[in-house]
């Protein structure tokens, strides 16, 4: 039986459209700020399709900064009321990448500069 990742490496690279399209935006909260203080690491939002090659991929193109080691996750939507109506927030996927001590991504990610 063949393992289904066994060609990951060999895939194609991304097409400069799919590399803009797989980093959504970065996360701010109090937790990943504490990350990018100390321990040299980014959170962000990334594209529900997109692998952790293809978000190490993404981050060496745009930013130009080769990252370390990708860490992904998927956070689930949550159940809220709104008016009295039952719905729920949307799941999405994030990823924490952590950078080698010398190389630091400064600038906040802004979706209109690129």
């Amino acid at each position: 039986m063949i393992h289904r990742f066994w060609n990951r490496d060999k895939k194609n690279k991304l097409s400069d459209t799919q590399v803009l399209s797989v980093i959504i935006g970065e996360v701010v909260t109090e937790k990943s700020f504490l990350l990018s203080q100390n321990k040299n690491q980014k959170v962000f939002r990334v594209a529900f399709w997109a692998n952790k090659i293809q978000i190490k991929q993404a981050l060496k193109d745009i930013f130009k900064i080769d990252a370390v080691s990708v860490n992904t996750l998927v956070v689930k939507g949550k159940a809220r009321r709104f008016k009295g109506r039952k719905g729920i927030t949307g799941a999405y996927k994030k990823a924490i990448v952590r950078f080698s001590d010398g190389q630091i991504l400064n600038q906040s990610f802004n979706i209109g500069e690129i």
